[in-house]
């Protein structure tokens, strides 16, 4: 009978053939979840993105998104009458759709419930450029992330460009409908009483959005978000 030696004690070589094929198959189960979570969650420069998400799981959560949106936006309306718009908290899903989503289906989620909320609200005719507005909002969001992401920004880098692209895309926003109204009016000073109440309007948004985007990348929820800066 063959022995080994094992910290000191003797050890049958059928029982250490035992312990190395055991060491062994735990070594390659530990690698096969290894590569699983690789594969599913990327981070760069700071950045979680989840990058193997089923086409199934991202229509689900465009979905629920844009349900969110709807609510958020119907939930809190103050009307502006110098523009027969109003003012809401459905930008903070916007935003939080662009984080969890991504720039193109945020934009979906975003155009989309964005438009539905005016359709539900009684303020159909502005449906259409809400569509556009919204949606591009987020593209213009996602994009400046991207290029963030693209020049290697720190991650302190990263949390700053998150919030100054919420800026950015909220102040497209805001320019876009004040066109719109203007154009519509036929008047180019009237609308102009609208900026201050929309700026209003995605400066919460922002701070709501990433308030809510910093708790949840505490939790095991991280995973789930296109992007989101280690917090």
């Amino acid at each position: 009978m063959q022995l080994a030696v094992k910290n000191g004690n003797f050890v049958n070589s059928n029982v250490r053939s035992s312990l190395q094929s055991n060491a062994q198959h735990d070594e390659n189960f530990d690698s096969a979840i290894a590569n699983i979570l690789r594969s599913t969650v990327t981070e760069v420069g700071g950045v979680c993105m989840t990058n193997k998400r089923s086409l199934n799981e991202r229509v689900v959560t465009t979905g629920l998104m844009m349900a969110l949106v709807v609510v958020m936006t119907m939930i809190i309306r103050v009307p502006v009458p110098a523009t027969n718009g109003y003012i809401h908290l459905g930008d903070c899903m916007i935003f939080f759709s662009v984080l969890l989503l991504g720039w193109k289906w945020g934009a979906a989620a975003a155009g989309i419930g964005s438009a539905l909320a005016d359709l539900f609200a009684g303020y159909a005719s502005y449906a259409p450029i809400t569509l556009v507005i919204k949606g591009l909002m987020a593209v213009v969001m996602g994009l400046c992330i991207d290029y963030a992401i693209k020049k290697g920004f720190s991650k302190i880098g990263l949390q700053i460009m998150e919030v100054i692209s919420m800026i950015i895309s909220g102040l497209f926003m805001v320019a876009g409908y004040y066109l719109y109204a203007s154009i519509i009016s036929g008047n180019f000073i009237v609308p102009l009483s609208s900026i201050p109440m929309n700026c209003i309007q995605f400066g919460v948004g922002v701070v709501l959005a990433k308030i809510l985007a910093m708790a949840l990348t505490k939790t095991p929820a991280r995973n789930l978000f296109e992007y989101v800066s280690a917090i």
